[in-house]
């Protein structure tokens, strides 16, 4: 299958294009860069130089390409640039995955019927539990507790509904669909007893 990655080499591209063309698929990836070029054909996939943000030059890498999937990846956008969340409803709950069983369950996607595939772990934390843990995992200070008024004022209400408003996702689907397994997150394992099998 013809697929083209944009974001192909990003910390979410690379392990995915390393995927799809393990699976033996036929992959693009879209880079913005010389370097990028170089890094796609290493990894063993075409790479077609294109800033997403250039439609002239899009439309020339699909041409090219002729995908029969297209797969966003996109972080790296200038800040006016919305980006889209997987964060779903109210509770305060927050879903984290493995980039590599992520990009796993994204090539077996492919071979699924169309639909929505929650590729999430199985043990959404409150914001009060994973951010102390990750900051921890990486070494850095314990954060401050603040105020919704002050979060408000400090980074906006955007900010806060994000900490305070999301809550997991159900991965059942992508569970049974795509065999999906993802691992325990090693930052999350060392701070709260093991999840309900």
């Amino acid at each position: 299958m013809n697929v083209l990655v944009a974001g192909a080499t990003g910390a979410i591209g690379r392990p995915l294009i390393s995927a799809l063309v393990s699976a033996r698929h036929n992959v693009f990836g879209m880079t913005s860069s010389k370097l990028g070029l170089q890094t796609l054909k290493e990894d063993g996939a075409e790479g077609l130089l294109a800033s997403a943000l250039d439609a002239k030059a899009v439309d020339a890498a699909i041409k090219r390409a002729r995908p029969e999937v297209v797969i966003d990846e996109l972080t790296s956008l200038p800040k006016a640039t919305a980006l889209s969340n997987c964060g779903l409803g109210i509770g305060r709950v927050w879903s984290w995955v493995h980039v590599e069983d992520a990009a796993a369950a994204t090539v077996a996607a492919l071979e699924c019927l169309a639909g929505v595939y929650n590729v999430v772990d199985d043990d959404p934390s409150v914001m009060s539990v994973w951010l102390p843990a990750f900051a921890a995992s990486v070494g850095a200070p314990e954060p401050q507790h603040i105020s919704e008024r002050e979060a408000i004022e400090q980074a906006g209400p955007d900010a806060v509904y994000y900490a305070t408003q999301l809550r997991g996702a159900s991965n059942a689907k992508a569970r049974r669909d795509l065999a999906f397994a993802p691992r325990r997150l090693e930052w999350v394992a060392r701070t709260k007893p093991a999840s309900r099998a």
